[in-house]
């Protein structure tokens, strides 16, 4: 849903839940949504809003506790710079490098194809 506001979408943020009723459109007694998206109107006067219908079984109610393994991050990953990338070879001067080989193949139209293996 897209509307605008005046005041009253001071303090908005997206992610927040607002309930919104517009019985011409069949909306009754403040159905919940999700705000998406506040962007300013023509000078500054009013807030364009855009929201989506929340359901709370979208979402799981966990309380930050991820279940198992299933989801998230993978045991003993932290904060910090990410881990090298290692190749799977030597090169003649002992330098690492990723074991790619590169092919090219003509067409019979003049394109080449480059196929990658490794």
């Amino acid at each position: 849903m897209d509307f605008e506001s005046s005041v009253r979408g001071f303090g908005l943020r997206p992610g927040d839940l607002i309930s919104l009723t517009y019985l011409k459109e069949g909306l009754s007694s403040g159905k919940p949504f999700r705000v998406l998206r506040i962007t300013p109107g023509l000078n500054y006067r009013t807030t364009a809003i855009t929201a989506q219908i929340h359901k709370d079984a979208w979402y799981f109610d966990t309380n930050g506790q991820v279940p198992g393994d299933s989801n998230g991050r993978q045991a003993g990953a932290g904060i910090g710079l990410p881990r090298p990338l290692v190749g799977n070879e030597t090169d003649t001067n002992g330098d690492v490098q990723f074991g790619i080989t590169e092919s090219a193949q003509a067409a019979e139209d003049g394109s080449v194809t480059v196929r990658v293996g490794g």
